[in-house]
């Protein structure tokens, strides 16, 4: 059954146990009270994932440490779909006992989190003209039990060494976020290495618009965004400056000069240091970020770094750029969603 998500459907919630060594449900946790589930691609390392679930335990049983599965039961039109929502680890961290009654919560963190908590002890630099997405690949598949799929490659223009005690997960994304790539986790728990997505996920045009709320908010701040860029390696030094009178925040524009300098660059590609430099200042000028806040129904398939085009007036979309989503699970699923438009300041 393909569920169509523009439509009305019932849901109910089930919560399995997966069996490690090949990633499929074994069994069933009975007497689930509730689930919440955030995610979130902010941090500079994020885990993506996190969550939290309630589990009646009075009549027997407890409540083990493991792999759980939560998925989405859908009933549409008299026919049935289990649709997973997310893989994560589960631990109880608490209880309540009121009576005879005994609830466990237990909270859940993502298919990276042992990635998250563990150091790089051998191969503590990535080699110069390595693929860099198949390096993380590798990495990533030492520290998690769940499936990893690369999509597309890029290379590492020069060694990069990491410092004493990173965490793998933090090399991971210094190295995804120099190559322009980022991580999008599948309902169930598939790690996808992909290029950050230019095409949309959702299209909220005429046909999906009732999924929308009817209102938003939005902020948008540009003082931090410099104008001067200078790359350190080693003994080089590149400069790069945004002197466009036409630029709000250029040097010209403001009088003074924002500086920013990077000592760790990881160039890519065969950038130069200079071109490295005036494509990070580039970046910099372009990421300024008008941040909306609004709430809409489930849609598969959209996640932190996914594209979400909307039509919220005239022939033109805008692009925005999901940021973080907290789901509310219900008699459906309903998301409360921060996404941005970047801006060319």
């Amino acid at each position: 059954m393909s569920v169509d998500y523009s439509q009305g459907y019932t849901a109910r919630w089930r919560l399995q146990k997966l069996d490690v060594s090949t990633w499929v449900p074994m069994e069933d946790v009975p007497n689930v009270i509730s689930f919440s589930l955030d995610k979130d691609g902010t941090d500079t390392a994020p885990l993506l994932e996190t969550g939290s679930v309630e589990i009646d335990v009075s009549r027997g049983g407890a409540f083990y440490p493991g792999w759980y599965r939560m998925s989405m039961v859908v009933e549409q039109s008299g026919a049935l779909d289990v649709v997973p929502i997310a893989t994560l680890w589960f631990e109880a961290t608490k209880g309540t006992v009121t009576g005879y009654n005994d609830k466990d919560s237990a909270d859940g963190r993502s298919v990276l989190y042992p990635a998250s908590v563990a150091i790089l002890d051998t191969d503590k630099y990535a080699p110069k003209g390595v693929d860099g997405a198949a390096w993380c690949a590798n990495f990533l598949r030492k520290h998690t039990p769940a499936p990893v799929n690369v999509e597309g490659s890029f290379t590492l223009e020069d060694y990069y060494v990491f410092q004493e005690e990173t965490k793998v997960l933090e090399a991971v994304w210094t190295l995804l976020d120099a190559g322009g790539f980022c991580i999008q986790i599948d309902g169930d728990g598939t790690i996808n290495i992909r290029p950050k997505p230019t095409e949309p996920a959702l299209v909220l045009s005429r046909n999906t618009s009732a999924i929308l709320s009817a209102s938003y908010d939005y902020t948008q701040d540009s003082s931090n965004t410099p104008n001067v860029y200078v790359a350190i390696d080693g003994d080089s030094r590149a400069r790069a400056e945004n002197n466009d009178p036409y630029s709000q925040t250029s040097t010209v524009s403001r009088g003074f000069e924002v500086v920013t300098v990077d000592t760790s660059p990881v160039r890519v590609n065969g950038e130069t240091l200079q071109s490295y430099a005036e494509r990070r200042l580039y970046e910099e000028r372009t990421m300024v970020e008008r941040v909306l806040v609004y709430t809409r129904e489930y849609w598969p398939d959209v996640a932190p770094f996914s594209i979400v085009r909307w039509f919220s007036g005239g022939d033109y979309p805008q692009d925005l750029t999901v940021k973080s989503q907290t789901l509310s699970f219900t008699n459906g699923i309903q998301v409360k969603e921060t996404a941005v438009i970047y801006m060319e300041v």
